[in-house]
């Protein structure tokens, strides 16, 4: 159905209002969208005023970033072009793009050391205008309407060190504000899957950044359901063998690996810096040591629920455990909230962020209890951030 179908006759009117305040300031690529000023009205519920805010934001961006030339005159680092795993599988049955993320398995520490942010951004981007491109091109030959994505993102072998990871999660939290702040109504339906404990992690950070038009778009499995889900909207044949389809490589592989960019570790040819400025010689830094077969814990109190526990830290050589525990105010039994993990800390610090649902005292410990011959000396910043204050998208080059 085309979007003008579903429209009531008042909202064509403040639609052609909208398009007569702000069709001066398209440009001629814009244009050629011809549900460009309907998506920014649908996304804020055809409020005028608000949908004229977003919209010029948006023109900003574009000038910005240049994104109307962004995919002739954009060269995309070779490491994204690689390695960033994201596939378009194929159309739906409506005829909508759908694309396969595989987040699960996704080095972002190594994107992170490897791209400039800039580079994320403008990737995003134009990643995005390659689709509008494609569909606007495919929805004439064949005679359709098709404007949308279904995405499947998969976050099978998550690791915990990744879903607690600050600055991954600010990547996604960036990649989500970039799509709904300047390509909104485009998405049409989201299905995460192989979710598991750690997902939830991860997922009470970047949810809260969807819109509430989005999460009614998104549907959550584990290991199963979502197979049944897929082929409801989407052929056997565009979906591979390994989420329920029947799509192969030649040789009948069903992992499809001449067709899906897997995630992997990243070589480390492409880091951007070979090593880091040591966290031991920043401002603010403590220290404290490890003793061989011991632990050292150090609490903190959080007084507002869903305040972050931020933490920075690095050792001098070797790995170290890790975790972090629960005490409520009644000092009954500790509770583990973030499983203990061995982190190795000779290539960057680790940095990570928990969010704190309940008030109470929150232990962070180092255990070394696995080591009997070597101390360790762990370098560490620690801070508790309240819910508003929140610090997102750091400045990673």
């Amino acid at each position: 159905m085309h979007w003008s179908e579903s429209m009531t006759e008042e909202q064509k009117i403040t639609l052609e209002e909208f398009r007569e305040l702000t069709i001066k300031e398209c440009t001629p690529m814009m244009l050629e969208d011809d549900s460009l000023f309907h998506r920014f009205m649908k996304a804020r519920d055809f409020n005028l005023n608000d949908a004229l805010e977003m919209f010029r934001n948006h023109l900003m961006y574009r000038k910005e970033y240049q994104i109307d030339t962004i995919v002739t005159d954009y060269k995309t680092p070779e490491v994204m072009e690689k390695y960033a795993p994201v596939t378009l599988l194929g159309y739906d049955k409506e005829g909508d793009s759908v694309k396969y993320l595989d987040l699960g398995r996704c080095d972002a520490r190594g994107f992170i050391h490897s791209a400039k942010k800039m580079d994320l951004i403008k990737f995003n981007l134009q990643m995005h205008e390659r689709d509008i491109i494609t569909q606007r091109e495919r929805s004439k030959k064949l005679g359709i309407h098709a404007r949308k994505i279904v995405f499947i993102i998969n976050f099978d072998e998550l690791t915990l060190a990744n879903a607690t990871y600050k600055k991954g999660i600010d990547m996604l939290i960036l990649a989500a504000k970039i799509m709904q702040a300047n390509y909104p109504e485009t998405i049409k339906h989201m299905f995460i899957i192989h979710v598991s404990v750690y997902f939830s992690f991860l997922y009470s950070f970047f949810k809260p950044f969807f819109a509430p038009a989005l999460q009614s778009k998104v549907e959550v499995f584990e290991s199963d359901g979502y197979q049944e889900a897929l082929l409801k909207i989407i052929d056997a044949d565009v979906i591979p063998a390994f989420l329920g389809g029947s799509r192969t490589d030649p040789d009948g592989n069903p992992n499809c690996y001449t067709i899906v960019k897997w995630g992997q570790p990243l070589p480390e040819k492409y880091r951007l810096r070979k090593s880091e400025h040591p966290l031991s010689a920043s401002p603010g830094v403590q220290r404290l040591s490890v003793t061989r077969s011991s632990k050292l814990a150090i609490k903190f109190e959080v007084q507002e629920p869903d305040s972050f526990l931020e933490w920075e830290f690095e050792t001098k050589s070797r790995d170290i455990g890790f975790g972090i525990y629960f005490q409520d105010t009644q000092e009954s039994n500790r509770e583990e909230v973030l499983p203990k993990q061995r982190i190795e800390t000779d290539l960057e610090p680790e940095v990570g962020i928990y969010k704190c649902t309940k008030v109470g005292t929150y232990i962070i410990e180092f255990d070394n209890s696995h080591s009997w011959f070597h101390a360790k000396e762990v370098f560490y910043k620690v801070r508790i951030v309240k819910p508003e204050e929140v610090d997102v998208l750091d400045e990673w080059s």
